[in-house]
C-alpha cells in the first residue's frame, strides 16, 4: 500500500484545506491588529470554519 499524497499522509484533504484557510485568516488578523487582540473565535469565523472551542474553566 502507498501513503495517500496530500501535505501530511493520511490526511483529509478537508482538514488540509481547513488548516490553510485558519493561518490565511490568522495571519491577516495579527497583522491589523497584533496578536494580543486577536481570539481564536475570531480566525474561526474570518476563516469561514465551525469552531467548537469552549473554554475549559480551567
Amino acid at each position: 500500500m502507498t501513503e495517500p499524497s496530500g501535505d501530511l499522509a493520511g490526511e483529509r484533504a478537508d482538514a488540509v484545506r481547513n488548516r490553510a484557510r485558519l493561518l490565511e485568516a490568522a495571519a491577516w488578523l495579527v497583522a491589523e491588529r497584533g496578536a494580543e487582540h486577536v481570539t481564536m473565535h475570531e480566525v474561526a469565523q474570518v476563516a469561514g470554519v465551525f469552531s467548537t472551542m469552549r473554554a475549559s474553566g480551567r
